[in-house]
């Protein structure tokens, strides 16, 4: 590969308040992304009306990934702000529990999520709605 050709447009959308150090994993895997010849953009997502706003007016075509690093929450907010584009979504654990990464296999080191999404290796999941909000692993009612 050309050394000047970009492999992949990668968006990371991350969440600076998730987790406790793991910040050095999301620079890890951009590093290796990077290396990758990948075009990687950040993006902190400060609230879910930040990232509606953000998400507006995109296209399909605007980046062949996106990434969401940061925690369940996070990632829930990413799906309901992205699901009328269904994008490629890659996740990056950095949250406290990472409940959904745990259950896609995604809890690993940055090498390796970094190498999936170089690969385009991908799994299909499925999200519920209730209330009009999609959610993908699980949801409350009452005290619970």
């Amino acid at each position: 590969m050309n050394s000047q050709t970009v492999s992949k447009r990668i968006l990371i959308i991350h969440n600076p308040a998730a987790g406790r150090g793991m910040e050095t994993r999301l620079g890890a895997v951009e590093r290796i992304l990077k290396a990758g010849n990948c075009a990687v953009t950040l993006l902190a997502s400060v609230s879910p009306s930040h990232l509606t706003l953000f998400f507006r007016d995109f296209e399909a075509g605007d980046w062949d990934v996106i990434a969401i690093a940061g925690g369940d929450g996070t990632f829930m907010e990413a799906i309901n702000v992205l699901a009328h584009v269904s994008p490629v979504l890659a996740l990056i654990a950095t949250g406290t529990a990472n409940v959904v990464a745990l259950d896609l296999g995604l809890v690993v080191e940055a090498e390796t999520l970094a190498d999936i999404i170089l690969s385009g290796r991908t799994k299909q999941f499925c999200a519920a709605r209730v209330n009009n909000r999609l959610f993908a692993f699980t949801a409350g009612v009452g005290f619970d």
